[in-house]
């Protein structure tokens, strides 16, 4: 009979600051939490903070879909962690309707659906 074991939560994030864009819920939040769980300093930018009033994550409000708005929330984000060593770029938008590309942007595809843009 092997025995099974439960590892225990390890600082290897201590003193590291990231950001979580889309942090506010979902895959986002759960990255978050674990990045503070192993010892790391959170901010999540998304464009509903509300999920995060609670003050465990640094909340900073932005719509990754609007491209200055990015920016001056990942400076606020930064100013107030006092650096930045982790960005997890995590906001997305559901993949509902008809997709097709548009234009390509840096060497990449920009897709846009009948709801929503992915390409600022």
């Amino acid at each position: 009979m092997s025995t099974v074991t439960t590892s225990t939560v390890t600082a290897e994030f201590e003193g590291l600051k990231a950001v979580v864009t889309g942090g506010a819920s979902g895959i986002g939040l759960a990255i978050a939490d674990h990045l503070a769980d192993r010892g790391a300093t959170v901010a999540v930018l998304d464009r509903d903070t509300s999920p995060v009033a609670d003050g465990r994550h640094v909340a900073v409000s932005a719509d990754v879909k609007d491209d200055a708005a990015v920016r001056a929330a990942l400076v606020e984000a930064t100013d107030r962690l006092g650096g930045l060593d982790i960005l997890v770029n995590n906001a997305g938008i559901g993949a509902q309707g008809a997709w097709t590309p548009t234009t390509t942007r840096n060497g990449c595809a920009c897709w846009t659906s009948t709801s929503s843009a992915s390409c600022g």
